[in-house]
């Protein structure tokens, strides 16, 4: 894809500098927010994960 083509967007993200300074905002933000708001959806994410490798296997 062509650079002059491209969305703002995309062109922010594609960038490897802008990209690693939205991450670090966002991993920042996570620590303010605090993990324990966020992490039942990772653990429920896992247990879904999980249930259907074993469902799989059986």
């Amino acid at each position: 894809m062509d650079v002059e083509h491209m969305s703002p967007f995309l062109k922010i993200v594609t960038n490897k500098y802008a990209a690693t300074e939205l991450t670090l905002i966002l991993a920042y933000l996570l620590t303010k927010v605090g993990y324990a708001e966020i992490w039942p959806l990772f653990g429920s994410a896992n247990l879904q994960f999980l249930n259907k490798c074993w469902n799989k296997g059986a």
